[in-house]
């Protein structure tokens, strides 16, 4: 199973961009995002049931949003 997951707002250039992913993990979504962003402390907040999710850096600062769908 594969996901399209779009990124929207990203870093301080605002990125928005899309990828294909094969599950929607941590390790997934840094390979994705990191080249995005200089900070080292990436987390993600997923909500699983509305497939979408926040890009945190720091603990808790906000710099970006994604959405994912599983490709057919």
């Amino acid at each position: 199973m594969s996901y399209t997951v779009t990124f929207r707002n990203v870093g301080r250039g605002q990125a928005t961009f899309s990828d294909v992913v094969k599950k929607i993990d941590e390790r997934s979504l840094l390979r994705v995002v990191r080249k995005h962003l200089a900070s080292r402390g990436i987390e993600f907040s997923v909500n699983e049931e509305a497939r979408t999710g926040h890009v945190i850096v720091g603990g808790f600062r906000v710099v970006g949003e994604f959405t994912w769908e599983q490709v057919a």
